[in-house]
């Protein structure tokens, strides 16, 4: 349901409730012929308002179903042989399939994706130790916050992480689970970070999603972030109060979302 509905069903609502009010309080002082002129009135107004909002819906319908239509000819080639890497840091792993979607519709490569484990969202006094085993027994390891997310945005950007098995490393720490495609590997310039969080008033957006993008903003890779529509806590309002100057995609479950995401990835007929 998009938001412009939403806002005319609590539109609806509200006036029913102030109509019933004044229903009941006229009630007590107006003769009952005019009450029963006033429940008519709200009678014919509720079959109104009831028609309007069916034929909202059936509009909203259409105009879904014609975008689910018009998106894949839309996105086709636009990425065409394009390296993209996706990282989901947030808490809705269907967003992550529709991303992965997008960029499939677009004919883009997915040569790697990662998605953060909660294990990164622990405090630095708690993470940090946690590394240290890691790079006691490989130096080339990261040993706390930021040559994590330093060796990662490296990683992207060559195509090999350094070390071979840092990622099976950062996976044993549960730090991060990696999906990489062999057939597609190499330099990658574009990362679609996935967020939104279940979670009021969660760290993440500070203290993972704020110092990776810094790092892959470093190593000059452009980076979009995008969230579903209906997410408990938006990450859109977190990145704008942290200052983290990234684009955002605020409805990537819908496919005027996914477009905006292939434009905003630089996607052109």
């Amino acid at each position: 349901m998009g938001p412009g509905l939403k806002y005319h069903v609590i539109t609806i609502a509200a006036i029913f409730f102030a109509l019933t009010i004044g229903l009941v309080v006229g009630s007590l002082i107006v003769s009952p012929r005019v009450a029963d002129r006033q429940q008519r009135a709200i009678g014919r107004l509720q079959t109104t308002l009831n028609q309007d909002n069916i034929a909202l819906h059936q509009k909203l319908k259409h105009w879904e179903e014609f975008g689910g239509r018009i998106s894949p000819v839309l996105l086709k080639g636009r990425l065409a042989n394009t390296p993209v890497c996706i990282i989901q840091t947030g808490d809705y792993p269907d967003a992550l399939a529709r991303v992965r979607e997008a960029l499939q519709l677009a004919d883009a490569r997915i040569p790697l994706t990662l998605t953060i484990g909660r294990a990164y969202d622990r405090p630095d006094d708690v993470l940090n130790p946690s590394l240290v085993p890691l790079h006691t027994a490989n130096p080339l390891l990261p040993s706390d916050r930021a040559t994590v997310a330093e060796s990662l945005a490296a990683a992207i950007e060559h195509g090999t992480p350094i070390p071979n098995d840092l990622f099976t490393r950062l996976e044993e720490a549960q730090i991060l689970h990696a999906e990489v495609d062999s057939a597609q590997r190499g330099p990658t310039r574009i990362v679609v970070l996935v967020a939104g969080s279940r979670i009021e008033n969660d760290t993440r957006p500070s203290q993972v999603d704020q110092p990776l993008i810094e790092a892959l903003q470093r190593h000059g890779l452009t980076v979009v972030m995008c969230q579903p529509q209906e997410v408990v806590a938006s990450d859109v309002e977190n990145y704008r109060r942290l200052g983290i100057n990234v684009p955002t995609i605020s409805d990537i479950d819908s496919d005027i979302g996914r477009c905006d995401l292939i434009l905003a990835l630089g996607g052109t007929p």
